[in-house]
């Protein structure tokens, strides 16, 4: 049997919420998303090479993948963005007054339980169900997201299939 030893630690300049991580496909950079930031490390060394404020400042970053020299970015706000590397900037989007905006797909109602912690504490507020994982299919065509409501306390879930 195989023992893990750690060979490196670092400590995040980004250390509030540090909740998700994902590493590229040719392993070249590890991503760490936290309440505010989305750090990149090279996986060598442990160094921080990038660190870039979520689009969402508020929410937290809840979950990162991949998709070549696309990052993936899931909000606690219910918003997906992308976040193209190569250009470092989030894609963007003219469609609703031709005025640029960061380009969001947003997850819908899903499922909440309307229980005794909901009536006492939650009641007739609204909240999106955060997006706690996602992943691209083998053909990278279709983009699965999972989720739920934020707050802690809370009972309910999400999924959908986005192409």
């Amino acid at each position: 049997m195989h023992r893990f030893e750690k060979s490196f630690t670092q400590r995040l300049d980004q250390c509030e919420e540090n909740v998700c991580m994902s590493l590229s496909e040719d392993s070249s950079v590890y991503v760490i998303g936290s309440q505010s930031h989305i750090t990149f490390l090279d996986p060598r060394i442990l160094k921080s090479v990038c660190v870039i404020s979520s689009a969402e400042r508020d929410s937290g970053v809840r979950s990162l993948s991949f998709n070549n020299e696309l990052l993936t970015v899931g909000t606690g706000n219910g918003a997906i963005l992308f976040y193209d590397i190569r250009n470092k900037k989030y894609l963007q989007c003219g469609c609703c007054s031709g005025e640029q905006t960061t380009l969001r797909l947003r997850t819908g109602e899903g499922w909440l339980s309307k229980d005794e912690m909901y009536v006492e504490y939650f009641f007739n507020e609204c909240f999106p169900n955060s997006v706690y994982t996602h992943c691209y299919n083998n053909t990278r065509t279709k983009l699965f997201t999972a989720g739920g409501p934020l707050p802690s306390g809370l009972t309910g879930n999400y999924a959908a299939v986005w192409q």
